[in-house]
């Protein structure tokens, strides 16, 4: 499996530096940026990330056969590949490794925009589930929802418009 897991690190490695030469040469004026943001907020021309950086979920092995610092080396390889694509991973760093591992894997199923210039935040919270994928201990949403001071601070700014 070691072999196996360098190869896929191989190929992780690679689709980031396709990335990179990609954002490298992608110098856009003014104007296209612009464009770019009216279509993000518009009609956003979103690729899977699967066919972004050329790797699909069965390329991955599953969990059950990796340990943890395997599993480790995969999602680090796995979140430098994506930032070099403009794509950033929005975990927090407690995170558990396992459970790290299947969402960025699953996540290649995802729809995103390619952005030549600023990131886009691949974000797993989901604030409207009591179930949120992250877990109630990891929810970066379900802290501001929870949080007394967040609402009473609400409260006051409402009585100032």
């Amino acid at each position: 499996m070691d072999h196996y897991i360098q190869q896929l690190l191989a190929d992780l490695n690679a689709a980031r530096k396709s990335g990179k030469q990609l954002n490298k040469e992608s110098f856009i004026s003014l104007e296209e940026s612009i464009d770019e943001i009216e279509a993000y907020f518009g009609n956003p021309r979103s690729q899977f990330i699967y066919e972004i950086i050329g790797l699909s979920q069965e390329w991955f092995p599953p969990i059950e056969k990796l340990n943890k610092p395997q599993m480790q080396k995969i999602n680090a390889g796995f979140e430098k590949c994506l930032q070099s694509w403009n794509i950033i991973v929005d975990l927090p760093k407690s995170f558990p490794v396992e459970r790290k591992y299947q969402l960025l894997v699953n996540s290649l199923n995802r729809k995103v925009m390619m952005m030549r210039f600023g990131y886009f935040h691949l974000e797993f919270c989901d604030p409207g589930l009591d179930d949120c994928p992250l877990g109630p201990s990891h929810c970066s949403c379900q802290h501001y929802f929870n949080d007394l001071h967040y609402y009473n601070d609400l409260e006051d700014e409402e009585e100032w418009t």
